[in-house]
């Protein structure tokens, strides 16, 4: 069983047309089968009984919705796949088909309306932004979106991107109106440093002769100046 786990029903395909080639009955399949299966695919039987996986179809069927193989996985090997090597033209083209018949099945597609709806809707997110995109597929909780679907979801994702745009804006100019009167607070409101201490423009706080006194009234407490008048 190949190890990339998108190939498995693929690989149950070979195994089953190779089977019926040599004609070996179904009920043993299951048992050839078993042996074969990757460790992961080992697991994924542990709940079921002895008598279910001597059943090649139960069997298969608990192994790959096990995997929880995706319809964006199998599209992606569809449009990246290149032949190989060793490959036929033939068996590529088979191979490409399995791929496309995989993404319409995982998509719970029936009908030609509903392929191309899902065509046009997995379009439609590649032309997303990879946040908007991220967006959609995280709210999809049909098989896939339709097209409208996609569209109302990637709307909405805009929307709410400009408000938090426009508050991170708000955000910003009422920083810098603060800023500015924290600044205007500290200078003569052409850029010029003043004293913090009794607002003059030819000293700083720490050289102010009046130093403290600007703390002492906000406490509620006289000045220097104004002890010495007192007292003197």
């Amino acid at each position: 069983m190949p190890n990339q786990e998108a190939l498995a029903p693929m690989w149950f395909e070979d195994i089953e047309a190779t089977l019926e080639s040599y004609d070996v009955p179904s009920e043993w399949w299951a048992g050839l089968v078993l042996p074969q299966l990757s460790e992961r695919a080992r697991g994924l039987l542990c709940r079921l009984t002895a008598e279910e996986r001597k059943a090649y179809v139960k069997l298969k069927s608990s192994i790959l919705e096990g995997l929880g193989l995706s319809a964006a996985e199998y599209k992606r090997l569809f449009a990246g796949s290149k032949k190989g090597e060793r490959e036929s033209w033939d068996q590529f083209a088979v191979h490409l088909g399995n791929y496309f018949d995989y993404y319409a099945q995982s998509s719970k597609v029936g009908t030609f309306e509903e392929l191309k709806q899902l065509v046009v809707a997995d379009h439609l997110k590649e032309c997303l932004s990879p946040e908007a995109r991220a967006h959609v597929i995280c709210n999809q909780q049909e098989p896939f979106l339709l097209p409208s679907g996609v569209a109302r979801l990637a709307e909405r994702f805009e929307e709410s991107e400009k408000c938090k745009a426009a508050q991170k804006k708000a955000n910003v100019e009422e920083w810098q109106k603060k800023a500015k009167t924290a600044v205007d607070a500290l200078t003569d409101g052409k850029g010029k440093r003043r004293c913090f201490e009794c607002k003059g423009a030819d000293h700083i706080a720490r050289n102010c002769p009046n130093k403290g006194s600007g703390a002492r009234k906000a406490l509620g407490q006289p000045d220097k100046k104004t002890v010495q008048r007192s007292c003197g």
